[in-house]
């Protein structure tokens, strides 16, 4: 009896010195995920620094591949920003995949005088204009693994671990780090555009901007005639994917009423006296008409990878204990309440529904998803710290904190 209770408290013992073991081991573990992160940091830091000091000609090396392509592309060499983005997504953490996931990420882009003396010039005419592209640079990425070679696979979130070409995606991780989003213009004051519908961090520089034009920049089906405006088009709100039924003509139903509005109008661009009258045969070949009863969507049709339809199509509801609703309350863009006002947003309500549109969407990594599903979620909105917590189809909304005093214990924390 004695000889089993040894035995026992022998395997207990083992047991917990097993546990010990590999507690150490996890922290071991994230130790040196932490120095490998600082690491990058630093080397990314000092090659910054490399990149614009001002060395002697003489002194750089002369099989140094980017010199050599700088020299063939002599104009990369003048490049600098227009402007730098001014938002609230700071962190990578709660900020959009696409601008379209919330309308009421507003941001500033202010126009920079050393790429023209009278800035406020070079936005003459903008005004006119609902929504504009901006091009921006990815400056946040850091290197990869080798420093040399971009990956030619990305996994997308929404494909779960899913590996298609980095060329089929809208991966921020790019041979050449160039990100393209379209915002909507609230208004133009001077040298500023403030603007809605962001999905770029704060103090990303711009390259350039161009006014969106609905004719030029959405595809259109041939033969119609006049160009249907951007509202002709059917637009998913969340993804800003044209809907499979994009290219159908507004205000005709059925497919006969489609064919007929296209033969007309491709008859009425014929000389009038080759066009059909009477019983008169017409000008066209039969093959040509068996192309043309098909319908609008053969000329000219847009499509897109089936995965952006079928996966992760449903959004989550997002819910707030009743500790984070009355927090909220609190924010407000003229609360005498520094720490609690809004710098983006008007009141409580679009706080919460800017909170609402991003959660919904689920913006964790696939590793967050996979790895770290029981973690709290930290993410940033306006001037709010949002703590949340996700489940399979939830996500609670625990607390909303101002960020200046989430700030200050941090560093009580630290000291």
């Amino acid at each position: 009896m004695s000889s089993c209770n040894c035995t026992a408290t022998e395997s207990g013992v083992l047991r917990n010195q097993i546990r010990q073991a590999r507690n150490e081991l996890k922290n071991l573990r994230k130790t040196i995920q932490g120095l490998q992160a600082q690491y990058k940091k630093d080397v990314s830091r000092l090659e910054e620094l490399l990149k614009f000091s001002k060395f002697p000609e003489s002194d750089r090396e002369p099989g140094n591949n980017k010199k050599e392509y700088i020299k063939q592309e002599p104009h990369f060499e003048k490049w600098q920003p227009i402007g730098h983005i001014k938002s609230w997504f700071r962190h990578k953490n709660g900020t959009p995949r696409q601008g379209s996931v919330t309308t009421l990420s507003r941001g500033m882009l202010k126009i920079d005088k050393d790429v023209f003396n009278n800035p406020h010039h070079s936005l003459e005419g903008l005004d006119e204009y609902s929504h504009i592209w901006i091009f921006f640079i990815f400056n946040k990425n850091g290197e990869t693994k080798d420093g040399n070679h971009a990956k030619s696979k990305v996994a997308p979130p929404r494909l779960n671990g899913k590996r298609i070409g980095v060329f089929a995606s809208r991966s921020p991780h790019r041979p050449n780090p160039i990100g393209l989003t379209l915002a909507h213009v609230e208004y133009i004051e001077g040298d500023c555009i403030y603007l809605s519908g962001l999905d770029i961090l704060d103090g990303t520089p711009v390259v350039d901007i161009k006014p969106y034009i609905p004719e030029y920049d959405c595809p259109q089906p041939e033969g119609l005639g006049a160009s249907p405006s951007f509202s002709d088009y059917e637009v998913n709100k969340n993804t800003n994917i044209l809907n499979d039924d994009a290219f159908s003509i507004q205000g005709f139903k059925s497919d006969t009423e489609v064919q007929r509005v296209n033969n007309t109008n491709l008859e009425s661009s014929l000389p009038v006296s080759e066009r059909k009258s009477g019983n008169k045969e017409s000008v066209y070949p039969e093959k040509d008409v068996v192309r043309r009863d098909i319908g609008v969507k053969n000329y000219q049709q847009v499509t897109t990878a089936e995965w952006l339809h079928n996966v992760h199509s449903s959004s989550l509801q997002v819910i707030y204990n009743p500790i984070a609703a009355d927090e909220i309350k609190r924010f407000s863009a003229t609360t005498e309440d520094e720490p609690h006002r809004l710098e983006f947003l008007r009141n409580d309500e679009e706080l919460k529904d800017a909170i609402s549109s991003v959660l919904s969407e689920d913006p964790r990594s696939i590793y967050r998803r996979k790895k770290c599903s029981s973690l709290l979620y930290y993410l940033t909105v306006d001037t709010a710290h949002v703590t949340a917590w996700f489940d399979d189809t939830t996500v609670e909304v625990l607390r909303v904190k101002p960020v200046k005093n989430v700030a200050v214990m941090e560093e009580n924390c630290d000291t």
